[in-house]
């Protein structure tokens, strides 16, 4: 246990070092920061835009209020922002270092190699807008609500952390594919990135196929959908976060094994 302990201060702090380093990077790059900022911004507005035509026409969808698909999509944006945030960069990065001979380098580092390939750097000029995007969704998105209670947002709550560690864990199964074929990051992220789209829409309205698809093999709905549903007092959280946990632990198998034999079959770039 306590070996444990000094392996997990041992790895905060490196990560702080990876933070640290980040941040003096993104303070010569704040242009870039700026324009984020406005595009996320823009890109918001036309979201709620392109909702208040659609309750223009309509009272629910689905029997979902637009209040509900304003909580979806903070739900929604808080899986997006948080992947790309924390791990998302570096990890697509993972085909490029094996070509260009910089994963050889990070092999020789006494450091575990899936956290190293995860956490290297920190997507720093994402947090603002992460913040100015989510931040106004989520209060509206809860306002008011009746069925709101602390023991529902501790439950949403729980959705989310365990969800974005599910879509990691799977997001570092998919990736690692890259020592076998060579489309792997296309793969990647059309499973991780571009399936997020949905994260927008009510899994309920989907097909019974496609619901157990963004259910179960991409944990989609976990993210967004059900802890929706549990701040609409909507749903029993237990029998669904069981599923996630089980499904989180599967996928981290699922990705110790396939960079297990990866790793074991990688022979360098040369």
């Amino acid at each position: 246990m306590r070996l444990l302990a000094d392996d997990m201060k041992r790895y905060l702090k490196i990560y702080f070092i990876f933070v640290k380093n980040s941040f003096q990077l993104f303070l010569s790059h704040r242009f870039n920061f700026l324009m984020g900022i406005t595009a996320n911004i823009i890109w918001t507005i036309s979201q709620l835009i392109s909702l208040r035509f659609l309750f223009d026409k309509i009272s629910t969808f689905q029997g979902w209020s637009f209040q509900d698909l304003i909580l979806l999509l903070a739900f929604g944006q808080i899986y997006v922002y948080t992947s790309v945030l924390i791990y998302d960069s570096n990890i697509s990065d993972l085909p490029k270092k094996i070509i260009s001979g910089a994963f050889d380098r990070m092999l020789t580092k006494p450091i575990n190699i899936k956290f190293l390939s995860s956490f290297e750097t920190v997507a720093i000029a994402q947090f603002i807008p992460m913040i100015t995007t989510v931040t106004p969704l989520l209060l509206y998105g809860l306002a008011g609500r009746h069925s709101l209670t602390l023991a529902s947002l501790l439950f949403a709550f729980l959705f989310i952390i365990l969800g974005n560690i599910a879509f990691y864990l799977l997001t570092l199964a998919l990736i690692g594919l890259t020592f076998f074929v060579e489309n792997a990051l296309s793969i990647k992220d059309f499973i991780t990135q571009r399936t997020s789209d949905l994260s927008r829409i009510p899994t309920d309205y989907f097909p019974k196929a496609i619901r157990y698809i963004i259910t179960y093999a991409i944990p989609l709905a976990f993210v967004t959908y059900y802890p929706a549903l549990v701040i609409r007092g909507r749903v029993d959280p237990i029998l669904p976060l069981t599923s996630l946990l089980l499904l989180t632990i599967l996928f981290y198998y699922l990705g110790h094994v396939i960079w297990q034999k990866g790793l074991k079959n990688y022979s360098g770039v040369g």
